[in-house]
């Protein structure tokens, strides 16, 4: 399963159980759901724990049984859940025009809204796997519904971002702390803990691949200093005037030119008594110099 589906299975172990909860929770997973002409509504999802925990709950709440259909969508099943009830239809034709989905839905307790936005996460959202990225996306087809669903998130510490989909309005979130937050907020302590775990090895891994390439670019910068000292001495020696250098220099070129593949430390510790890497790096500094002005 995906990621998305992890979250949504672990906030399913626990149904509401007060009356009201059950109610804002299965408005949540209703608002992107209008009823037909005969006041019919129908829920539906991809995933079995979710429609299940649907017909479950709406059993319970309306003291009737749902009926179960299938179809399928671009190779995914899908089950329908339809069921009839005057009050939900009622509530669902009016919600957009409502000034708040906490008063019209009537929360009651401090758990209502809780269950709701687990409502909307089920039916309505998604979130990326961290190990790839981090997005949070919920999606409402009514703009109107959206901006009153934008406003219970703000109401609740979160400051969405919005953007227009094809399949309605996304209010979205991006960084690990915001989605981390969200899914604390709804109760995915499992899922958050494996986010948190992802984010760490990524953090790791990232910054071991800076420390890889730092590493091999430092590496390709003293090869291509060691080449440009051994080409100046090749140049003097081709001159004959290897003799002309000063005796420090002329060690210099004879220990580089003994050891073409040593690194700075390698080449300072030859020296009796060893050398510094800013003297060593002096000398070659001035055998190219020599070497430059051959000729002038």
């Amino acid at each position: 399963m995906s990621f998305s589906e992890n979250v949504k299975e672990e906030l399913l172990r626990e149904l509401p159980k007060k009356t009201c909860c059950r109610k804002a929770f299965i408005f949540g997973l209703l608002i992107n759901t209008q009823p037909n002409e005969d006041g019919v509504i129908t829920f539906e999802s991809e995933q079995e724990c979710v429609w299940n925990a649907a017909i479950t709950a709406f059993r319970e709440q309306f003291g009737k049984e749902p009926t179960k259909s299938e179809k399928s969508r671009m190779g995914h099943k899908r089950v329908c859940i339809s069921f009839a009830s005057r009050s939900a239809s009622a509530l669902l034709s009016n919600i957009e025009d409502a000034e708040s989905l906490s008063d019209e839905i009537g929360f009651r307790c401090g758990e209502c809204k809780l269950y709701f936005m687990r409502g909307v996460f089920l039916s309505s959202a998604s979130v990326s796997d961290p190990m790839k990225s981090y997005h949070l996306e919920f999606t409402v087809k009514n703009a109107k519904i959206a901006r009153l669903f934008f406003s219970e998130l703000r109401s609740a510490g979160f400051e969405a971002k919005i953007t227009n989909r094809k399949s309605g309005i996304g209010l979205y979130f991006k960084g690990s702390e915001s989605i981390e937050d969200i899914l604390t907020y709804l109760g995915a302590s499992k899922m958050l803990f494996e986010c948190m775990n992802d984010k760490i090895f990524r953090d790791i891994r990232n910054e071991s691949n800076r420390r890889a390439n730092c590493e091999a670019g430092n590496i390709a910068k003293s090869v291509n200093a060691a080449q440009d000292v051994l080409a100046a001495i090749k140049k003097i020696e081709n001159a004959g005037l290897l003799p002309a250098l000063p005796d420090d220099l002329r060690e210099t070129a004879r220990l580089r030119m003994e050891n073409p593949e040593a690194s700075l430390s390698e080449i300072c510790s030859m020296f009796l008594p060893p050398l510094s890497k800013s003297g060593l790096s002096h000398r070659f500094a001035k055998i190219k110099k020599f070497a430059e002005d051959i000729g002038k």
